[in-house]
């Protein structure tokens, strides 16, 4: 059994649900964040084909939060050894029409 633990950042769909079943197929202990409650299907999947998950509600643009999803962490399994960034959003919208906020936050998240 590896020791190494993996946190994917977006990873309740998608390419990082797909990244978080493919590392605990290869016997890391994952983390799974994603801003969305929806990090339970991901959790249950890999847990019900033998893997250690932990899901993890967070902004990854609140400092607090990130800070705080990392202690709990390293609380659970002991350590954090690999980091996969991706959570990301995207604005439907034209660059010349997206407003201030909006650019801020696809900064931020992405």
């Amino acid at each position: 059994m590896r020791e190494e633990v993996a946190l994917i950042t977006g990873g309740a769909r998608g390419i990082g649900k797909a990244i978080a079943m493919r590392l605990a197929q290869e016997s890391y202990k994952v983390a799974v964040c994603d801003i969305a409650s929806e990090c339970d299907d991901v959790v249950q999947l890999i847990k019900d084909n033998g893997g250690q998950a932990l899901g993890l509600s967070c902004d990854i643009t609140d400092p607090l939060m990130v800070k705080e999803m990392i202690a709990q962490i390293i609380d659970t399994f002991g350590r954090l050894d690999i980091l996969v960034n991706n959570a990301g959003i995207a604005q439907d919208n034209l660059l010349l029409r997206i407003s201030d906020e909006e650019w801020l936050q696809t900064i931020k998240t992405n």
